[in-house]
């Protein structure tokens, strides 16, 4: 299936989507689909890096992930009623930036609680 994708022309309606497709949505199924998962380890890789990146490599890093997965015969793909369709490249690239912030936030809200424990342990018995 792989070979066909790299070999043939997009098709608009997308019934079963590969491994290497992305979807677009909520919910614990698209969170669990491989491809989600996939790509979220591919944007933690590239977390530090990011983070330490002024904003025009920032953009540079989110179009090479959203080349990685186009490059593995992957798409962006959104529900349209009972089959999926393949959203542009902007559209993509903003899919990459909420999961950069996703773990911006998660990271940030880890350190506050960690700090909060550490504050109920010195005996202090205050949180902040």
């Amino acid at each position: 299936r792989k070979q066909e994708r790299l070999t043939k022309p997009r098709r608009h309606r997308i019934f079963v989507p590969s491994e290497y497709d992305v979807l677009l949505g909520k919910g614990t199924p698209i969170q669990n689909f491989i491809g989600n998962k996939r790509l979220r380890v591919l944007v933690l890789d590239c977390q530090k890096q990011y983070e330490k990146a002024k904003k025009g490599d920032k953009n540079r890093i989110v179009q090479e992930i959203a080349n990685t997965v186009n490059q593995a015969s992957g798409m962006f793909l959104k529900k349209d009623g009972d089959a999926w369709i393949a959203v542009d490249d902007t559209i993509a690239r903003k899919k990459v930036s909420a999961i950069f912030r996703t773990n911006r936030i998660v990271a940030l809200k880890r350190e506050r609680e960690g700090k909060l424990i550490d504050l109920s342990i010195s005996g202090s018995g205050a949180a902040v």
